[in-house]
């Protein structure tokens, strides 16, 4: 079984990418944070340095794309093919109210038909396999039902489900009846998405679908870093492996930041997460959102790890 890196936005670009598999290389594949081609260009600079072969060296990472448009989404597509990439990934999850009010996201869901017509697309002309990342619908699972006969058509690479519909966002709890209703009618493997917070919870959704393709893991791993490490191995992470997949982090961002503000924003980030798993250190975390300068937050974090307990 795979167990893969979700894409968080704004988080797991690939400075956070590398400091992460130095520490934990356990993690089977990395989705790169989504992409959003235009019919102007392909890709961002930001997003051509998340994408470049250096900052990627030694990983198994898949670039996710957005868009509603097949053809710019498909000329985005070869593109990455040229820059040697196997596979990408369709992203029709976000469930971000300003995504899916574009029809993009979880937004394509709302229209099956021209969720065929998009696919048909991609499908006709894609030199390289192609993934989907789906939610059950826009607002109830039930809509699931047409959804996988359009997913049926096509020879997805692998369908990621996050058993959810857009309008339940992250706040409602997943469906696992509705996954299990698509799980037995697939054509092509499936990866498990959500809520995959603990080690138990994740040997728990092996064993209700055995022939899982895998699972992918987004905000547990931010909240514990090693969390796939101990599913393959079940050796318990501890407070020293944190450290120093935070100290490289921290070292790394610090050489391309510009100033403090930009590199303790990105610090910030990791522990509005990864705090939870030091319980008790609640008020340090306080400390941390209010501090401006490197060298205070580094006194900070030295008293967490210090004093604190990682108990994810």
């Amino acid at each position: 079984m795979e167990y893969s890196f979700a894409p968080m936005e704004g988080i797991t670009g690939y400075v956070f990418r590398r400091a992460h598999h130095q520490v934990f290389p356990d993690t089977d594949a990395y989705y790169l944070p989504f992409a959003m081609p235009t019919e102007n260009r392909c890709f961002s600079d930001k997003e051509l340095r998340d994408l470049a072969p250096e900052h990627n060296a030694g990983m198994q990472v898949i670039p996710q794309l957005m868009g509603k448009n097949g053809e710019v989404v498909l000329r985005a597509i070869r593109e990455l093919a040229e820059m040697g990439y196997k596979e990408v990934n369709l992203n029709f999850g976000c469930p971000s109210q300003t995504v899916v009010t574009k029809g993009k996201g979880a937004g394509i869901l709302k229209d099956p038909a021209e969720m065929d017509r998009f696919l048909d697309t991609i499908f006709s002309g894609s030199p390289i396999p192609v993934s989907v990342k789906s939610r059950l619908g826009i607002a109830e699972p039930e809509e699931f039902d047409n959804i996988m006969q359009v997913y049926r058509k096509y020879p997805l690479k692998r369908l990621i489900l996050h058993p959810r519909v857009q309008k339940d966002q992250y706040r409602l709890p997943v469906r696992p009846e509705a996954f299990a209703a698509a799980y037995a009618r697939r054509t092509w493997p499936m990866v498990y998405n959500g809520d995959l917070k603990t080690p138990e919870k994740c040997a728990e959704i092996r064993e209700q679908f055995p022939e899982l393709d895998g699972l992918m893991i987004g905000r547990g791993l931010l909240r514990n870093p090693g969390l796939i490490h101990t599913c393959k191995t079940g050796e318990p992470v501890t407070k020293e492996q944190i450290r120093e997949f935070h100290d490289r982090y921290y070292t790394d961002w610090g050489e391309l930041a510009y100033g403090d503000k930009q590199l303790l924003a990105k610090m910030k980030e990791l522990w509005a997460f990864l705090i939870t798993s030091f319980p008790g250190m609640e008020d340090a975390f306080k400390r941390i959102k209010k501090c401006n300068r490197a060298g205070e937050y580094e006194s900070i974090v030295a008293g967490i790890f210090r004093d604190g307990k990682f108990s994810p």
